[in-house]
């Protein structure tokens, strides 16, 4: 099973450096467009065809940049060769010292643009090629043989280099947390719904692609309001993230529990048919029952129902599967709980007029203390 939580990341990520990456090829072309005449007009033809490239370059990508999904190829294709006509604006002998400001820019661009890793990497790599342009063009003259000078420059750099690069990490580090706390479940730090429907998304895409069956699993704890009633809300969060533990420690590698909403919780199985995933169900439904939940010294022995349904059409949706598995759980509920019940398969063009649906496919089990099957209540 795929982490979608770093696609989501990169997904907030993206959104802040397209549009930090429309508004430099916008200004690009705007006052492009005006040191060409100005570069025109002080006889600096080389400089002038160059600008106009990245002229027409950045205005074409306003167009592309808004709906690309090779955002970081764009961004590297737009900004090597901007910085390669700062360099020759750096080089040129016809150009005046003040240029040299724009070395600033740098290290701020690419840490916007590209990150702390290979912002950093290019900043480093353009820098040293500015330093070495400025020694080559200066290096002789009276400006910076002092060594306030030298230092001067050196140091605004380097500070500009250091507040970018931090600044991105910061930056970086604070999406992630965001992104985590917008995708977990704070109490049992499970996916939360909204992350599971992506999750469930995802592999829905793999598993239709590959023609392999998903199976998902809802499951919820039998008489969990009676655990609050008598024993507190707190001895019913500490059970709760008992009962996520234990689901969490019994599934496969590659599958995906999360937690829907107060005591129900869902599981993605991968690669798993109905048969599959009523051995899991099975498996965790006993994993719950022997947990062992304990709250101040006091034991709490609880069991949970589960409901099994598998994807049959690539047209379901995460609600549509959802739904299914939900009206198993209630058979499971109706019949005792402390037991798992599974979809019935659909017979083949559908069931003939006038026949009732094929029973849900169940495993009995006896309820638990006080558990009878009768209560309709969850």
């Amino acid at each position: 099973m795929r982490d979608t939580r770093s696609n989501s990341y990169d997904g907030f990520a993206a959104r802040h450096r397209r549009t930090v990456l429309l508004v430099l090829v916008t200004l690009t072309a705007l006052f492009g467009a005006a040191y060409v005449i100005i570069n025109l007009q002080a006889g600096k033809y080389i400089i002038a065809g160059m600008e106009l490239a990245m002229t027409v370059f950045a205005a074409t990508l306003i167009v592309i940049v808004r709906g690309t999904r090779r955002l970081t190829e764009w961004t590297i294709a737009f900004i090597i060769p901007f910085y390669a006509v700062m360099m020759y604006g750096f080089y040129s002998p016809n150009t005046e010292v003040t240029v040299y400001s724009w070395v600033m820019v740098i290290p701020l661009l690419a840490h916007l643009l590209l990150g702390r890793r290979l912002g950093a990497v290019l900043s480093l790599f353009f820098i040293g090629c500015a330093g070495a342009l400025f020694y080559h063009r200066f290096g002789g003259a009276s400006l910076v043989q002092t060594p306030g000078a030298i230092a001067n420059v050196t140091m605004a750099t380097a500070t500009v280099f250091a507040l970018a690069h931090f600044y991105e990490a910061s930056r970086e580090q604070a999406e992630r947390r965001l992104a985590r706390m917008a995708m977990t479940d704070a109490l049992t730090g499970l996916p939360n719904r909204a992350y599971f429907e992506q999750i469930f998304e995802q592999e829905k895409q793999e598993h239709v692609a590959h023609d392999l069956p998903l199976s998902l699993l809802m499951v919820d704890v039998d008489f969990f309001k009676q655990v609050n009633d008598v024993h507190g809300h707190e001895a019913g969060d500490a059970a709760l993230r008992d009962i996520a533990t234990a689901m969490r420690d019994n599934v496969r590698q590659g599958d995906a529990v999360g937690r829907l909403g107060g005591e129900e919780f869902a599981i993605l199985l991968c690669n798993s048919d109905k048969r599959r995933g009523q051995a899991i169900a099975e498996e965790l439904r006993r994993a719950v029952e022997r947990c062992g939940c304990r709250h101040r010294n006091k034991a709490l022995n609880l069991t949970a129902s589960f409901g099994v349904a598998t994807l049959v059409a690539s047209g379901q949706t995460f609600e549509d599967l959802l739904s299914r598995a939900d009206r198993c759980l209630y058979s499971a509920k109706r019949a005792g709980r402390n037991r798992v019940v599974v979809d019935p398969p659909k017979p083949a063009g559908g069931a003939a007029p006038g026949t009732m649906p094929a029973p849900p496919l169940m495993s009995r089990h006896p309820a638990g203390p006080g558990q009878e099957a009768q209560k309709p209540e969850r």
